[in-house]
């Protein structure tokens, strides 16, 4: 991943009217003064307004761009499986989404459907999903297997919490969680398997622990609409599964 940022620097996807267009109508990447703040977020605030903290918009600019590129580059690689004579087996790469923007959920489901990447919500994250990977697909596929035996109420139970996994055979190459604060879990399983993760964070998590850190509001309707729109414009490249 990092060989792809050092080799293509410029912004294909240039956010900074969109936030400069946000900034206008008021809805400006902030968070409510805390008791509790980390000492690594300093460098990502620009100061105190109205006892709100004020995030530094040009790092918010920064790392999103930034972020933009990595699910760009993981959306449309291959990862080679192996190969004979002049034919390789590839496949594409994955990208699991933990949550979504508050007001753009059932969009950003579609877009996740219609990219062939996968979705799960805080809420419905399975224990063991990524360090028990074998035992969590033998099960899916036992249940789909005698679907016709189980009870509307086991269905229901089982496409809340698979749904959006169903499809979801090996590990994700990259997690992208946009609670961090409701996703402990999936957080401690991507970080054991060493799987990359962005992350929208409050400003009393540490962003060292996370690959790609953004502090931003992510749960207005507007900032919602815009990771949308970004999201959306960064995975426009199709890919074959």
């Amino acid at each position: 991943m990092n060989y792809f940022l050092q080799k293509k620097r410029q912004n294909f996807i240039d956010v900074t009217p969109l936030f400069l267009g946000l900034l206008k109508k008021g809805a400006f990447f902030i968070s409510r003064t805390e008791k509790t703040r980390h000492s690594n977020t300093d460098g990502y605030l620009k100061g105190l307004k109205k006892n709100s903290f004020v995030f530094d918009l040009r790092q918010v600019i920064d790392d999103f761009q930034r972020v933009l590129r990595v699910l760009y580059y993981t959306h449309s690689a291959h990862l080679i499986l192996g190969s004979k004579k002049k034919f390789k087996f590839t496949a594409a790469k994955k990208i699991l989404f933990i949550g979504a923007p508050n007001t753009v959920q059932e969009l950003f489901i579609e877009l996740c459907k219609s990219k062939n990447h996968f979705f799960i919500s805080e809420e419905d994250w399975v224990k063991g999903l990524l360090t028990n990977n074998v035992n969590t697909c033998d099960y899916k596929r036992d249940f789909l297997k005698n679907l016709k035996s189980k009870s509307v109420k086991e269905k229901q139970f089982f496409y809340q919490k698979f749904g959006g996994i169903l499809k979801l055979q090996m590990l994700p190459d990259l997690i992208v969680i946009f609670n961090h604060s409701q996703s402990e879990r999936p957080l401690i399983e991507s970080k054991k398997m060493n799987i990359p993760i962005i992350a929208i964070l409050p400003l009393y998590s540490n962003p060292f622990e996370i690959d790609y850190p953004i502090f931003a509001n992510f749960k207005s309707s507007l900032s919602s609409a815009f990771f949308y729109k970004s999201i959306k414009k960064a995975l426009k490249v199709s890919v074959w599964v």
